[in-house]
This record gives structure tokens, C-alpha cells and sequence, in this order.
């Protein structure tokens, strides 16, 4: 496992920032379709478990979402 994203942190692009998006989600999916791997753990990664990671990561892409579709709702933001 490698200790940073596959991806170096440079300019705002669009395009290219949804492709890492999206190939972040990859693996979430895997994890939520595959009730096997809900319960897997590494102890010396995290205490969570797989399942537990990718609950965590839709809460906070949610609540990222909800945060930037408030943003584009008011009026008073350029």
C-alpha cells in the first residue's frame, strides 16, 4: 500500500480532479458491494474496518457535497 494518493497536489483542473475522484471510488464500492470485506481489519493501518473506512468517506463526501451545493446557493458568493 503506498503512503500518499497516486496523484501529486498541483492546480485546480476540473477534468482531471473528478477522473481521481472517481478512481478513489473504486475501491469504496468494492468494499460496500461485498459484505465480506465489511469486517476485514489491518490493526496496524487503523482500528476501523474496511467497512467502517468507506461509511466514514460517504459521510464526509456527503457532507462535502451538501457544503458546496450551499455554497453555490447563495446568492452572495461569487
Amino acid at each position: 500500500m503506498s503512503d500518499s494518493p497516486p496523484w501529486d497536489v498541483g492546480p485546480w483542473e476540473l477534468r482531471a480532479d473528478l477522473e481521481k475522484v472517481q478512481q478513489q471510488w473504486t475501491p469504496v464500492r468494492e468494499i460496500l458491494g461485498d459484505a465480506k470485506l465489511h469486517e476485514l481489519r489491518a490493526a496496524d493501518v487503523s482500528a476501523w474496518s474496511c467497512g467502517e473506512q468507506a461509511g466514514h468517506i460517504l459521510l464526509v463526501a456527503q457532507a462535502m457535497a451538501r457544503a458546496i451545493e450551499g455554497n453555490l446557493d447563495d446568492p452572495d458568493r461569487s
